[in-house]
């Protein structure tokens, strides 16, 4: 390695003080400070203020919180904040980099110049480096999390790699402005969910849960490059969730591969194929129960972090469960509905509407959750997410995982108790879906079922419970008509006595229905009351239309009782 004259500098000012140090221990009367090596760069950026690193359009639509309200947002006022005049084919969605800007004496041995930034001081871990030619005089940072505290300093480098000399090491602090979005070279609309407070005041971690488009979608042009793939890799991703799966969520053309990350060689990465059914105007929520199922059973498994996951251009079905999950977390409304617009700025050949009923709607979905019980919008969703089958623990596991400080209330939603058709006395054949020989084809199939196709069919729970209490009683049912009503299909009856059945459709409220897909929707059968002790559940068929039910759950119970299934 070739060492200039300032770097000799530096270790013969190192050496003198060392030898001074050994001279004697007694300490001068007026002791001079110790000598600081040479400041080898010039002109330097330092930063007197935190650093925000969003574009000031971006800034301005994050602003828009404390000015007005989300949901009264008009798609060309969208198309205003977000500058996608053009209808959403620019690419907008990358962070505004951090600029470090500086000069250097020329030295015939440096090829390039570095810049590293780390949270640690003396950047023995967690360092981001960025490089520039000979030639540089300035450096742009991106991809830093928000709300902290970081270290940078810049060096020189010969032709060999190696350091000749650094700079002193200066701060920055990072604006604690959610969302933190991400450039990642090729790609749009990429950002970690983490950054955002609860609704108790705690805070979502980052660096755990991303939400991107797809690595490979022509269309949008969301190509990942090399470069791209290094900034993937650098964010230590361990779990990809494709959801893209075409009109009737079978993948079908629209996936890639349903086998393997597009990604490639270079990042071992956990691919599971979640297939979303997607067709324009489709309520894409209650068209795929069990694929957002699926998700769920995934993100509650700590051991999959960090996730990214994403469908096409990482708006509607991305955007679907992102909703679902900042709600789960806590996220206050208003911040639910700017992340979810946030893909506006994305290069996604559209501008999503807000209170229009169509499939990329937010306050649609919206609508659809406050129907369920209890207190928030967080409990309404742990109740949704309850009824559609899955297990608290999971549930409880990201809260727990995913936010530190005081995390989302789940007290008052934990009355929620879920029963699979296994559980019950049926004459009907229990279909089982074997995930394992076929997991692409069951993927929209619960791992167990019944189908009523003739009056009089039934099935009976007989249980016990340690406590009385009143619930709702909901079953997730598969139709492929909306003629009817739940009344006019099922006789309902807990410990012999018949019950008032909703006269609601299988349709759904906002969104419509789709009677090309088998959807399991968490339908409300009606009100119960149950004793303390033994009880019977029985839900009876009235007619020969083909309904199937994979479980069915007391919702929003007045008293947290411990159910046991009868022996």
């Amino acid at each position: 390695m070739k060492y200039n004259k300032k770097l000799l500098t530096v270790l013969s000012l190192g050496f003198l003080v060392l030898s001074a140090c050994g001279e004697s221990d007694k300490k001068p009367d007026n002791p001079k400070p110790t000598p600081v090596a040479p400041e080898y760069f010039d002109e330097v950026t330092e930063f007197d203020d935190v650093v925000d690193m969003h574009t000031p359009e971006q800034k301005a639509f994050v602003d828009y919180k404390a000015q007005g309200n989300y949901e009264n947002l008009t798609k060309e006022q969208l198309m205003t904040l977000t500058g996608q005049n053009s209808g959403g084919t620019l690419n907008l969605s990358a962070p505004k980099g951090i600029e470090i800007s500086f000069t250097h004496d020329e030295d015939e041995d440096i090829e390039s110049y570095a810049l590293e930034v780390s949270k640690d001081k003396e950047f023995n871990s967690g360092v981001f480096k960025y490089t520039a030619g000979k030639t540089a005089t300035k450096i742009t940072a991106y991809n830093l999390e928000i709300g902290q505290k970081y270290y940078y300093r810049l060096s020189t480098i010969d032709a060999e790699g190696d350091v000749i000399d650094y700079s002193h090491v200066r701060e920055l602090e990072t604006a604690n402005i959610a969302p933190r979005n991400l450039y990642v070279d090729g790609m749009t609309n990429c950002r970690d969910l983490g950054g955002r407070t609860t609704a108790r005041g705690g805070v979502i971690k980052q660096n755990l849960l991303f939400r991107t488009a797809a690595l490979d979608d022509s269309m949008s042009g969301s190509i990942v490059t090399a470069a791209g793939k290094e900034v993937l890799k650098s964010l230590n991703l361990k779990t990809e969730i494709e959801l893209r799966g075409g009109p009737t969520g079978d993948g079908g053309t629209e996936a890639k591969s349903q086998d393997k990350s597009a990604y490639g060689e270079g990042m071992d990465i956990n691919f599971k194929f979640v297939p979303f059914a997607y067709e324009n105007g489709k309520n894409l929520l209650f068209r795929n129960i069990e694929p957002v199922r699926k998700v769920f059973d995934v993100l509650g498994d700590t051991s999959n972090y960090p996730v990214f996951f994403h469908c096409r251009i990482g708006t509607d079905r991305t955007g679907l469960i992102a909703l679902l999950v900042n709600a789960l977390l806590g996220v206050e409304l208003q911040d639910i509905f700017q992340d979810y617009l946030f893909s506006d700025f994305g290069c996604i050949g559209k501008v999503p509407t807000v209170g229009q009923a169509n499939e990329d709607s937010i306050a649609e979905y919206v609508e659809e959750l406050r129907a369920f019980p209890g207190e928030k919008l967080h409990n309404k969703v742990y109740n949704f997410l309850r009824t559609a089958g899955i297990p608290a623990q999971k549930l409880d596991n990201m809260i727990n995982f995913l936010t530190e400080g005081e995390d989302a209330e789940t007290t008052e939603v934990k009355r929620v108790d879920c029963q699979t058709v296994d559980k019950m006395t049926t004459t009907l054949p229990v279909t089982t879906v074997d995930i394992t020989t076929n997991p692409k084809s069951s993927t929209r199939q619960p791992a167990q079922y019944v189908t009523f196709n003739a009056a009089n069919q039934k099935v009976t729970y007989t249980f016990n419970s340690d406590k009385a209490f009143t619930a709702d009683l909901y079953a997730n049912l598969c139709s492929k008509t909306t003629s009817g009503t739940l009344a006019n299909a099922f006789t309902v009856k807990v410990n012999g006595t018949a019950i008032d059945v909703e006269t609601t459709s299988f349709a759904t409220k906002a969104l419509g229905f789709d009677s090309k897909i088998e959807c399991y929707i968490p339908s409300k059968l009606g009100s119960i009351s149950v004793n303390a002790g033994a009880n019977t559940i029985e839900i009876e068929s009235k007619g020969s239309t083909s309904i199937k039910m994979s479980q069915f759950a007391f919702s929003s119970m007045s008293a947290p009782a411990n159910i046991t299934v009868a022996a």
